[in-house]
């Protein structure tokens, strides 16, 4: 469902470079070539040309082509020979480009002599104050200047430019570091597609769950804030994947009998709930983040029962008619994109944080545990989370996408599912069990993501037996409950206590909320339609300037447009926020 999370330079940093043992001077001399500019030699090596120091450089600015849409990060300047040259053709090439093309640079320093250099030869050069320039313990003030600029959706692209030898002192922070601030490039795109193709229906599912919460008298809300701390038994947290019938197996009957004893507090995906209830256990929870049609198969084997006593972690961008089945419900809300409005739900009190944007079920399930479990002492456990599969599956037994295939096996066709792993993109990967599986670039990254982002958590372990490394601490199915006895010496008589009557009390809240969007609606579609005739036409302010105000804080009535990183007021723009508002002024006047 979500947006895959942007994982940035100041994430799992690269260790500082390590500074010479002994202070070694700068020395600045003069190049061999009468009147030509000085060269350095630091560390027994010259960083330019011994006799023509600018020549590199001006040849490597002239060899390149500058595109718009560019961050130029200029790695190790020294003395900052080509600044300016570098700056010109970019103005050229933005000016070609377009009104809003754009073009930043920024530049950075593993060295602290060398930075020192740079600095002051820096300011001395015409157009300085263009071009930003960061040590390598600036790496947080990096990352948020990078996050800024990426996030308006002028850039598209990194360009390093080596200014000197003086990355050959480090060389692998400045790959580390130029690698990273590409893939923020990518991550954004990569989320742009996604809002661009599923952002209406988020936006349309995050108005409709508000409206259920509190208004059903048959069933339960409450937020996650009030879920926080609350399970002080270990919790097992279960993914959809092939590892799952492995921890199932026989031999690990202990385990499942200590399951079904309720020792443990169990959350599922919502893919794997089906294969707990086929093995005859009812799951405590279920994570829901899908939005589409195609995840309510997934419940398809459920009881009266079940809807009754499972708990619900709903995301307001899921899907409204599964939640709707559920009668005990904790609704949390993932931040799928830098929006105002998404502020502006917490800012009214209904949630407290929004969560970030993980991607993948599995790590949203994983994050919630973290979240509910009591303290660090208590232990969470996961299986199933393989982000791969063996060749002929892709789920674990008794889920929807494993009963599909069985459904439609014929004479023909079998039920195993050989395209999966042997056709473009799937690739092979080792397995945890040194076997051999298959994944794809998408699994693969949220594999990555999910080591960067639980990587160092306490008491989390994997019990697992195959598919990707996560880097977690493994544990076998049979010491389990040993491992979680041995963390919390309280884990066997910990109840859940959660408050299930805070939907209620958030009704009002969210009742003034939809009702200020739908006056916001009212009046923005009747200024676009009347223009200056308009009775919500403000005296001192153009119209331009009051429709945007409205706008700009409702992106979503926009952001799914391949344009909609930012509001404007231009015609074709806004006869498709008109369009837009219709279907929003629906969902409001029906959940009255």
């Amino acid at each position: 469902m979500n947006s895959q999370n942007q994982k940035g330079v100041g994430a799992n940093k690269p260790l500082l470079p390590l500074e010479s043992s002994r202070e070694e001077e700068i020395l600045t001399e003069a190049s061999s070539g009468n009147g030509s500019p000085e060269t350095i030699r630091y560390k027994g090596r010259y960083l330019y040309s011994k006799y023509n120091p600018t020549r590199s450089v001006l040849s490597l600015i002239q060899g390149t082509k500058f595109l718009p849409g560019t961050i130029v990060i200029i790695c190790s300047p020294c003395l900052c020979y080509g600044t300016e040259e570098l700056l010109n053709a970019l103005d050229t090439a933005c000016k070609d480009g377009g009104e809003d093309a754009k073009a930043e640079v920024c530049a950075i320093e593993a060295d602290r002599n060398l930075y020192g250099l740079a600095k002051e030869k820096l300011g001395q050069k015409k157009g300085a104050e263009k071009i930003h320039f960061y040590f390598s313990d600036q790496l947080d003030e990096f990352e948020a200047f990078l996050n800024e600029k990426i996030s308006t959706g002028s850039f598209r692209r990194v360009l390093r430019l080596d200014f000197s030898a003086g990355t050959q002192f480090n060389a692998e922070w400045y790959t580390t570091i130029c690698n990273a601030a590409e893939q923020m490039v990518a991550s954004y795109w990569k989320n742009r597609i996604t809002i661009v193709k599923m952002g209406r229906l988020f936006s349309h599912n995050i108005f409709k769950n508000l409206s259920l919460v509190g208004t059903d008298e048959s069933a339960s809300d409450t937020f996650l804030q009030k879920a926080a701390g609350m399970v002080s038994k270990p919790i097992i947290v279960f993914g959809a994947g092939e590892s799952l019938d492995k921890t199932f197996a026989k031999e690990n009957f202990p385990l499942i009998k200590e399951i079904k004893d309720g020792r443990y507090f169990t959350i599922a995906v919502d893919a794997a709930a089906q294969a707990l209830l086929a093995r005859g256990i009812r799951p405590d929870a279920i994570v829901a983040v899908e939005s589409q049609f195609a995840i309510q198969e997934s419940y398809a084997s459920f009881t009266k029962d079940d809807f009754e006593k499972i708990i619900l972690f709903a995301d307001l961008c899921s899907r409204p008619q599964v939640a709707r089945l559920f009668k005990k419900r904790i609704w949390f809300a993932s931040e799928y994109a830098k929006c105002q409005y998404l502020d502006s739900i917490k800012e009214k009190g209904i949630i407290q944080n929004l969560i970030p944007p993980l991607g993948s079920v599995g790590l949203t399930a994983v994050y919630l545990a973290l979240v509910i479990r009591q303290s660090i002492a208590t232990s969470v456990f996961v299986s199933g989370m393989d982000f791969s599969y063996s060749a002929g599956r892709t789920h674990a037994k008794n889920v929807a996408a494993s009963k599909r295939l069985l459904a439609n096996c014929t004479r023909k066709n079998g039920a195993a599912n050989y395209s999966a792993s042997l056709l473009p993109p799937a690739f092979p990967v080792q397995s945890k069990d040194e076997s051999k599986m298959y994944s794809s670039p998408i699994m693969e990254s949220y594999a990555i993501n999910f080591a960067a982002v639980f990587g160092g958590q306490k008491n989390l372990y994997d019990i697992g037996e195959c598919g990707i490394d996560l880097h977690l601490k493994k544990c076998t199915a049979a010491s389990v409950w040993t491992v979680a006895s041995l963390q919390n010496k309280n884990s066997s008589s910990g109840q859940i206590q959660i408050d299930f009557e805070e939907g209620k009390k958030s009704k009002q809240l969210i009742s003034c909320y939809l009702k200020e969007e739908k006056d916001a609606l009212t009046q923005l579609k009747d200024l676009l339609v009347k223009g200056e005739n308009s009775e919500y036409k403000k005296d001192g302010t153009t119209l331009s300037g009051q429709i945007l105000g409205i706008l700009s804080p409702r992106e979503y009535l926009f952001l799914h447009f391949p344009d909609g990183n930012r509001a404007s007021t231009s015609t074709p723009f806004l006869k498709r926020v008109r369009a837009e508002i219709d279907s929003f002024l629906k969902i409001l006047k029906d959940q009255q």
